[in-house]
């Protein structure tokens, strides 16, 4: 049965700030087109909800599934005024419209205002987004049981990223100016985010492996921890060569980058320890040297990963908050990983050498008796990466 801790570091989230908004009034800009039955209709029912979505955003004993069903109850609505004003053409307003919002992403508090219907469409979608991602944390926060729902709200975020990526958002990005707009509203940042909540759901699946009570093949371990590697990977490319010199001073570069690195090794560490069991159980030709090659693999990234990310740390306070507790549970789920690896190599030796075997740190202590090295014992004290068949 795998430590709960260490399943725990293999889930953790991001945290972000909650999305927020300030009221507006389609009612008082649409007076006069409010006059006839069908718009008047679609106006009385967009304020309406618009104001049930302020309540709920603004209350502090709101949960994060009622947010969730009051930004889907708004979101048709705001779309279907989208598709009614794209049929109409221009259109004139009784009173300015404007929509103000402050996003998940955004380091400032201040909150960014537009008059362009697309942007509340575009900051509503990244809301729900972001209460879906929130809301998979919650779900895994007690226990593992709810693992396939929390994965149905990552999925669903991911599609929502994907949309604004792809669909909307680059025609509004090229009208107005990418350093014009907030981040949220940028296809590049939603981009990365859609690639994170995948990442965040390729995790789950990896869990859920973990935890079936049949059990999962090493080979299989191996593939899935993969695909939480390679979509991290796209996250660390999408920032560096898309997100970072546009939005230096918007978004919290540091503390993404941090976590994007840590949790690749995390995976990366993972999957070394699962190829290396798939080489010692291979039923044709069981890969003892590799498989302990693999081990030490393992310990060397899970050595690199702890000593970059804290160095980094240490040189960095943004998000300070955050980042203490994401390495305190990395590094608790890392003792296991490290134990782990250690423990596959001290039984791979010893099925080597048909000798009792004790490991000492990163090494393997092969000797008769299965005792420490001591003065003229018969044993020899071996470092991991020494290890061979032919030894």
């Amino acid at each position: 049965m795998t430590d709960i801790s260490f399943l725990r570091s293999l889930t953790i989230f991001l945290t972000f700030k909650d999305s927020s908004t300030k009221s507006t009034s389609f009612a008082r800009s649409f007076k006069s087109s409010a006059s006839d039955p069908e718009p008047g209709n679609l106006i009385q029912a967009l304020e309406s909800s618009r104001n049930d979505v302020l309540r709920e955003l603004s209350s502090p004993t709101s949960t994060t599934a009622v947010r969730i069903v009051t930004i889907e109850q708004y979101l048709p609505l705001v779309h279907l005024l989208l598709y009614s004003l794209s049929n109409q053409g221009q259109v004139n307003l009784d009173a300015d419209l404007l929509f103000k919002w402050r996003g998940p992403v955004t380091i400032t508090d201040k909150f960014t205002e537009y008059q362009e219907i697309i942007y509340e469409y575009a900051m509503a979608l990244v809301a729900l987004a972001f209460f879906r991602h929130k809301m998979a944390s919650e779900l895994i926060a007690v226990d593992f049981t709810s693992v396939a729902q929390a994965g149905v709200h990552l999925r669903t975020a991911t599609g929502i990223m994907t949309h604004l990526s792809e669909s909307i958002l680059p025609s509004y990005v090229s009208k107005y100016g990418r350093m014009n707009l907030p981040p949220e509203c940028d296809e590049n940042v939603c981009l990365l985010f859609a690639h994170y909540f995948k990442a965040a759901t390729q995790m789950l699946v990896v869990v859920n492996a973990m935890i079936k009570p049949s059990g999962t093949p090493a080979g299989v371990m191996v593939k899935l921890c993969q695909g939480v590697v390679m979509e991290l990977d796209r996250c660390i490319d999408v920032i560096v060569r898309k997100v970072s010199s546009t939005f230096t001073a918007k978004i919290d570069n540091t503390t993404l980058r941090i976590y994007f690195a840590a949790m690749r090794g995390h995976y990366q560490a993972l999957a070394y320890k699962y190829q290396a069991e798939f080489k010692m159980l291979d039923a044709d030709l069981p890969q003892t040297g590799l498989a302990i090659a693999y081990c030490d693999k393992a310990l060397v990234r899970i050595n690199h990963y702890i000593s970059s990310v804290l160095f980094t740390s240490i040189h960095h306070s943004t998000a300070l908050t955050f980042l203490v507790l994401f390495l305190s549970a990395l590094l608790a789920g890392a003792a296991e990983l490290i134990f782990l690896p250690q423990s596959r190599a001290a039984w791979l030796a010893q099925i080597l050498d048909h000798q009792p075997v004790v490991v000492l740190g990163d090494c393997i202590y092969a000797g008769t008796g299965g005792e420490g090295p001591r003065s003229g014992g018969p044993g020899e004290l071996r470092h991991l990466s020494s290890a061979s068949p032919n030894q």
